[in-house]
């Protein structure tokens, strides 16, 4: 199915998948099931009773339908039930409440510290890559920056991108690449000054730890997170993170922060092996139930 097309359009094929899965479940009589997404988990751990009697793992990725009481209790019994939650975000306990089944999955793996070198400009260079949202939330962003000198702004990435396009046609200092693969992701970090990591703190996204705060620590880039985001308490005393409200953004205080980084050294060796710590633990926990 299309990421694109309406929700509506993609109910029949949703419950045709549901039924599947529920008919494999109980034909096979699985030892052990892992439950990728709380839009799987769900309907499966409600429909199937194979499932709920089974050993499991939930992976829990994003905040869904939690603003439903009645769903945020049957999401809340599957973690409990579990033999542990893979969580995405340690933010998400805020609506989820504390549990020790928790265990941090991180959305990246075998993450290795990649600065490489960066192609010369004049312009401190804002970049952002990956599937492009938010657009009025975004239209703010390109009115900060849009014709500022000093500055280019660029968004890689496909989306409903057209509006924030016509938007941007006054001003002369920002671009758009469209789709494109993985493998390119390093030559745009070649090419970045500044990761743009900014998003509103919607319902979604306030909570959650995106893929793109990897790629910053990956590639020992500085970045712009949101304030009030989940992201921004753990990385404000990170020097190489401007933590910002768009509505109060300050370009010269922003300038000034950029000017003064020491880009000589890789500034986040902390938050690397709090990764690496978190990835053993979680491999290990696996391991031990698959061995079960």
């Amino acid at each position: 199915m299309s990421n694109y097309q309406p929700k509506a359009k993609k109910i029949h094929g949703f419950v045709g998948c549901m039924r599947y899965f529920c008919k494999i479940i109980k034909k096979n009589k699985y030892d052990h099931i892992i439950l990728l997404t709380t839009q799987t988990a769900l309907p499966l751990y409600m429909l199937s009773r194979t499932v709920r009697k089974s050993k499991f793992v939930f992976d829990y990725r994003d905040l869904t339908y939690e603003k439903n009481s009645i769903c945020r209790r049957i999401i809340k019994g599957i973690i409990e039930k579990s033999e542990f939650t893979a969580i995405s975000s340690m933010g998400f306990k805020k609506v989820l409440g504390e549990s020790n089944k928790f265990v941090m999955s991180h959305n990246v793996s075998n993450l290795k510290m990649e600065c490489l070198p960066k192609k010369r400009s004049r312009n401190i260079r804002v970049v952002f890559w990956g599937m492009i949202r938010q657009i009025e939330w975004n239209k703010k962003i390109c009115d900060l920056f849009g014709n500022v000198p000093g500055i280019e702004l660029c968004y890689c990435g496909e989306g409903n991108t057209e509006e924030l396009k016509k938007h941007c046609e006054k001003y002369h200092n920002i671009v758009f690449i469209g789709r494109y693969t993985v493998d390119q992701i390093p030559s745009f970090v070649e090419q970045t000054d500044v990761l743009l990591n900014l998003y509103e703190n919607d319902e979604q996204q306030k909570l959650a730890m995106t893929v793109k705060l990897y790629d910053g620590i990956r590639y020992g880039l500085p970045m712009l997170i949101s304030k009030g985001s989940y992201m921004g308490e753990l990385m404000q005393t990170n020097d190489f993170v401007y933590v910002t409200d768009v509505d109060e953004f300050d370009i010269e205080a922003f300038k000034s922060w950029y000017q003064s980084l020491n880009k000589e050294y890789y500034p986040y060796s902390s938050e690397y092996l709090q990764i690496q710590k978190d990835d053993e633990r979680f491999e290990s926990r696996l391991l031990a139930f698959v061995k079960e």
